[in-house]
This record gives structure tokens, C-alpha cells and sequence, in this order.
């Protein structure tokens, strides 16, 4: 007999499935974790995106400047 499998009297085993409502309310529960998760990640890029432009200037003006030394 397998411990983790209920079994009835007559050595049958049974598996009880959870209730529907509680499904529901797990697959729900875990789309709004999504959806905020989702909310987050677009504040942050809302909130890096003004840096973005500046950072790649200076990123090309770095990437000129030995050949600025050189001459």
C-alpha cells in the first residue's frame, strides 16, 4: 500500500481532486500576482527610460575618447 495514495477499505486507491471553487480561486490568486508583477516592470522601465539616452551618449562619447587622445 502507498502511504501517499488514501485507499478504502477494500485496499482500493481513491484520489480526491480539490474543489473547483478553490481551483478558481488559486488560478485567480496567481494572475493577479502576474498582473502586478507585470505593473512593476512597467514602472521601472518607466522610471529607467529618461536615463536611457543620456547613458548611450556617454557611453559613444567614452568609446571616442582614446582615439580623441591619440591625435
Amino acid at each position: 500500500m502507498n502511504s501517499r495514495t488514501p485507499s478504502t477499505p477494500d485496499g482500493q486507491s481513491t484520489s480526491t481532486a480539490p474543489p473547483e471553487s478553490l481551483l478558481v480561486r488559486f488560478v485567480r490568486a496567481h494572475v493577479r500576482q502576474g498582473d502586478k508583477a507585470r505593473e512593476r516592470a512597467d514602472q521601472a522601465r518607466d522610471k529607467a527610460e529618461p536615463y536611457r539616452e543620456p547613458i548611450a551618449n556617454l557611453l559613444i562619447s567614452l568609446e571616442a575618447l582614446p582615439k580623441l587622445c591619440k591625435e
